[in-house]
C-alpha cells in the first residue's frame, strides 16, 4: 500500500528537478534556446548628456578637395591616468575659406566619472592647425603619461604629454613632422626593443619612425621607411591597423612579434598589403 505514495513523490521531486534544470538552461543560454527578445543589447544616444558637444568641420567647398570627403577620427585614452577614459576628437577644417578654417579646433574632454565630460582643450593646450585628419595615442618616450600624435593635411604634429594636464608640442624634436597629407596613425613597437614607434599612413609615401630611444635615451625618431620595406608611392593609405600578438603559422609568424596590416586604395580598388616583422 505505500508502494503508490512512493512512486507519487518520486515522480514530483523528477519535475521539480526538472523543471530547475530546465529553468538553469534557460538563464544560462544554453545552445538551442535563442535569448529573448529583451535580452538583446540595447545602446542609447547619450551624446548631449555626457557633455560632447562637438561639432565637425569639414569644410566642404565647390573645389571637393579629396580631404573634405573624410571625416575626421576620435580616440578613446586616459591622458590625466585617473583610471577613466577621456575622448579626443580630430576637426578638419576648410581649405577654400579661411573663416571657415579659423572655426575649427580639435577638442579634448576630461572624463568626470560620473557620465559626463567636461571641454579642456585650452587647459590642455592642444592648439589645432591645418586640416585634421586622424590621431593616435601611445606613450612614446616611456614616462608613464600617454601622448597623441595627429595627422592633417599640412604638418602633422606629435603631442608629449606633461602629465600636469597639458601637452607640449615636441614634433621638431622628436623628428615625427610630415608634410604630407596623412590619414591615419599608429603606435607599435615594431622592432621590440621596448619603445614605441610609430607608423603614419598617408594619401602617397607611408612612413615608419623608428624610437631611438633604446640607443641615444632622447626618444628622438628616424625614419626607416625604407629599410624596413613599408615604403609605398603607388599606394593611398587611408587605414592602418595593429593586430595582437599570436601564433597564425609559426613558420611564417613569430609568435609575440606580431604583424602589421596597411589597408589602401589603389587604383580605385581596395588592396591588403601585409608588412611582416622580421626582426
Amino acid at each position: 500500500m505505500r508502494s503508490a505514495p512512493v512512486r507519487l513523490g518520486l515522480a514530483l521531486c523528477l519535475s521539480c528537478l526538472t523543471a530547475v534544470i530546465g529553468l538553469q538552461g534557460r538563464q544560462r543560454g544554453t545552445a538551442g534556446s535563442p535569448p529573448a527578445a529583451d535580452a538583446a543589447v540595447q545602446f542609447e544616444d547619450i551624446t548631449q548628456q555626457a557633455g560632447l558637444t562637438f561639432r565637425h568641420t569639414n569644410g566642404a567647398s565647390a573645389d571637393k578637395h579629396i580631404v573634405e570627403t573624410m571625416s575626421s577620427g576620435g580616440l578613446f585614452f586616459d591622458y590625466d591616468n585617473d583610471g577613466w577614459l577621456d575622448v579626443f576628437l580630430v576637426d578638419g577644417g576648410s581649405l577654400a575659406d579661411p573663416k571657415v578654417a579659423a572655426t575649427a579646433r580639435d577638442r579634448l574632454y576630461r572624463n568626470r566619472r560620473d557620465g559626463t565630460f567636461e571641454d579642456v582643450t585650452a587647459a590642455a593646450r592642444l592648439t589645432h592647425q591645418g586640416f585634421g585628419v586622424g590621431a593616435c595615442a601611445g606613450d612614446f618616450d616611456n614616462d608613464g603619461w600617454t601622448d597623441l600624435y595627429l595627422t592633417r593635411d599640412g604638418a602633422n604634429a606629435l603631442y608629449k604629454n606633461n602629465g600636469n594636464g597639458s601637452f607640449t608640442d615636441v614634433t621638431q624634436t622628436a623628428g615625427v613632422a610630415s608634410t604630407r597629407m596623412s590619414t591615419s596613425c599608429a603606435f607599435a613597437d615594431v622592432d621590440k626593443d621596448g619603445d614605441l614607434d610609430l607608423f603614419v599612413a598617408s594619401i602617397g609615401p607611408t612612413a615608419l619612425f623608428r624610437n631611438r630611444r633604446a640607443d641615444s635615451g632622447d626618444s628622438v625618431f628616424a625614419d626607416a621607411t625604407v629599410p624596413a620595406g613599408t615604403y609605398h608611392n603607388t599606394i593611398r593609405s587611408l587605414e592602418f591597423t595593429q593586430l595582437e600578438p599570436g601564433v597564425v603559422d609559426r613558420k611564417v609568424y613569430a609568435p609575440g612579434i606580431g604583424i602589421v596590416v596597411e589597408r589602401a586604395l589603389a587604383g580605385g580598388q581596395e588592396v591588403a598589403k601585409l608588412v611582416k616583422v622580421t626582426g
